[in-house]
C-alpha cells in the first residue's frame, strides 16, 4: 500500500512540473550550474541567507540531471517522496501501520507539500532531514544502536546547513529527553551526537554572522519587503495552519476565503483534538509543532523568519496527528472522515495544479 501512495505521490509532484522558474529557483539553478563548490562557500554564501549544503546537492544533481525546469525540480521530487516514506515510518513507529499509511497518504496529497516538491529551492529537503531525524530519535529511545547515534549525528548537521529554521527541532529533542528522565549512560551519547554539529558550526559561524548583518539591513532600507519576509503578525499567525491545510492556494474573496478556512479549520481541529487520546505515546510530534512554531513567533518579532513556507518541516507532525485523529474515530466515521480529508487535500491540490 505504501508504494501506491508513493506512486500518486510522484504522479502528482510531476503535473506542470515544466513551469517557469520564478526568481529564487532560477537563483539556485544558476549559481549551481556555474559555481564551482568553493565559489559557493566563498562568494556567493556570505549575501545569501542560507547555508551552502542545498547548493552542493544541488550542483551535484544537475551536473547529471540538467539546469532546466524539471531537472533541477527533479531533486526536490525525488527528496519529497523519500519525507513521504520517512512519515509512514514513523507513523508505525509511533503507533501503527494503519497510522503509517493515512500520514503518508495525507503528505503525499498535501498541497502545500507538492508545492515545495516542486521547487528548486531547500525547504523540502529540509523537511526530509527533519523528519528523518525524528525517526532516528525514536528508534534511539528503543534500540540506540552505534550507526544510529552516527546518522543521527551527521543528520543533525546536514540539516542546520540546509536551512536555519529547521535548527527548532533540536529544542524538540532536548526537551523530549528532559521530561521523559533518560538515564546518564543516554544522555552521555546524545551529547556526544551534537560534537559535529559544534564543530561544523565553528567553521560557519562567521558567515552565518555576515548573512545576518546583511539581512537585518532590509529591516531599514525596505520596511515592506521585511514584512512579507515573515514578521510575527495576527495575521502570520492564522496563515500557518490554514496554508498546512489547504496549500498555497487564495481566493479573490476574503469573505470566501475565511468561511472555507473556518470550515476547514473546525474539522482538523476536531481530529487533533482526537489525537490527545495517544497524546503519552505521541508527545514527541506534539512537541514538534508546538516548540519550532512557538520559538520562531517569538524570534518574528526581532528578525523577519515567521512565515508558514518556512516552517514546512512541521508539517509532516500535522498530518501525523489528523492521522491520529482518524485513527481514534469510530469504525462507522472514520470512512467518511478519510474520504472528506483527502477531498479537501485533492480539492485544494487540484486548483494549485491546474490553476
Amino acid at each position: 500500500m505504501i508504494y501506491a501512495i508513493l506512486i500518486l505521490g510522484l504522479v502528482l509532484r510531476l503535473i506542470s512540473i515544466n513551469q517557469s522558474f520564478w526568481l529564487d529557483e532560477a537563483t539556485s539553478a544558476l549559481v549551481a550550474r556555474d559555481m564551482s563548490f568553493a565559489q559557493i562557500l566563498n562568494q556567493f554564501s556570505p549575501a545569501d541567507f542560507h547555508p551552502p549544503f542545498y547548493y552542493f546537492v544541488l550542483k551535484t544533481w544537475i551536473d547529471v540531471f540538467g539546469a532546466n525546469e524539471v531537472g533541477a525540480r527533479s531533486l526536490s521530487i525525488i527528496v519529497g517522496l523519500a519525507t513521504i516514506f520517512v512519515v509512514y515510518l514513523i507513523g508505525k513507529e509511533i503507533k501503527n501501520r494503519k497510522v503509517g499509511l493515512l500520514s503518508a497518504a495525507l503528505l503525499a496529497t498535501s498541497g502545500l507539500h507538492i508545492y515545495y516538491s516542486q521547487e528548486a529551492r531547500m525547504y523540502v529537503l529540509s523537511t526530509f532531514l527533519v523528519a528523518l531525524l525524528v525517526y532516528l530519535f525514536l528508534k534511539l529511545q528503543k534500540e540506540g544502536k552505534n550507526w544510529q547515534w552516527i546518522l543521527f549525528s551527521l543528520t543533525l548537521v546536514l540539516n542546520s546547513l540546509t536551512d536555519y529554521l529547521p535548527n527548532l527541532i533540536i529544542p524538540v529533542f532536548w526537551f523530549y529527553a528532559l521530561i521523559v528522565k533518560k538515564n546518564a549512560s543516554w544522555w552521555k551519547k546524545f551529547i556526544l551526537s551534537h560534537l559535529v554539529l559544534v564543530f561544523a558550526w565553528a567553521f560557519w559561524f562567521p558567515t552565518f554572522l555576515t548573512q545576518l548583518g546583511a539581512g537585518l539591513t532590509v529591516k531599514v532600507n525596505a520596511p515592506p519587503w521585511w514584512d512579507v519576509l515573515g514578521r510575527t503578525t495576527l495575521k502570520q499567525v492564522f496563515l500557518i495552519p490554514v496554508k498546512f491545510m489547504i496549500g498555497r492556494i487564495n481566493f479573490v474573496n476574503k469573505e470566501v476565503y475565511a468561511l472555507v478556512a473556518g470550515v476547514f479549520a473546525a474539522f482538523f481541529g476536531f481530529l487533533i483534538v482526537k489525537a490527545t487520546k495517544f497524546f503519552k505515546s505521541t508527545k514527541i510530534i506534539w512537541l514538534w509543532i508546538l516548540i519550532p512554531v512557538a520559538i520562531s513567533a517569538l524570534m518574528g518579532f526581532r528578525v523577519s523568519v515567521f512565515s508558514y513556507f518556512r516552517l514546512i518541516f512541521v508539517l509532516p507532525a500535522f498530518c501525523l496527528l489528523i492521522a491520529l485523529g482518524l485513527e481514534n474515530l469510530k469504525k462507522k466515521w472514520f470512512v467518511t472522515a478519510l474520504f472528506f480529508v483527502l477531498a479537501i487535500n485533492l480539492s485544494t491540490t487540484s486548483v494549485y495544479l491546474f490553476n
